[in-house]
């Protein structure tokens, strides 16, 4: 038997594991509970970590089958947020800062505070062409 397997089960038996345990283990993850951008950067002197370590959609055959949508809008959606807007992270005293920690609530949804950021509508060359452009009704799309 391995160091990282233990006998905690009868033959059978239906077995979960948390995946917030899984993405938060020192060993996998140095200071996991720190908001760090960074480690998501490959070759900025992070080490390799497995892939099973960073699973939010589950993996095998009973993984997110809404996986490659939720993506895609999450893509989408950060986009059109760079496009439409500036960002910028809010400043707080120290006497207001938390963690970027975020809490695990019924086991399904999760809530956090933080990092705050303030969006402003900013100049964008490219929506004011996009604005500013002709609209042509060319009638229905040829099949």
């Amino acid at each position: 038997m391995n160091s990282h397997a233990y006998q905690c089960a009868y033959i059978g038996s239906e077995v979960g594991v948390g995946i917030y345990s899984i993405h938060h283990r020192v060993t996998e993850w140095p200071k996991p509970f720190q908001f760090n951008p960074d480690r998501w950067l490959k070759g900025s002197g992070t080490q390799e970590v497995d892939g099973r370590a960073y699973m939010p959609f589950s993996i095998g055959a009973r993984s997110c089958i809404g996986k490659p949508l939720a993506l895609a809008q999450v893509m989408l959606t950060m986009a059109r947020l760079f496009w439409e807007f500036d960002m910028r992270r809010v400043d707080r005293d120290d006497s207001e800062a938390k963690d970027a920690e975020y809490v695990v609530a019924d086991h399904v949804t999760a809530g956090g505070q933080g990092p705050m950021l303030s969006f402003r509508r900013g100049f964008n060359p490219r929506q004011r062409l996009c604005d500013g452009a002709l609209i042509v009704d060319l009638g229905p799309f040829p099949t």
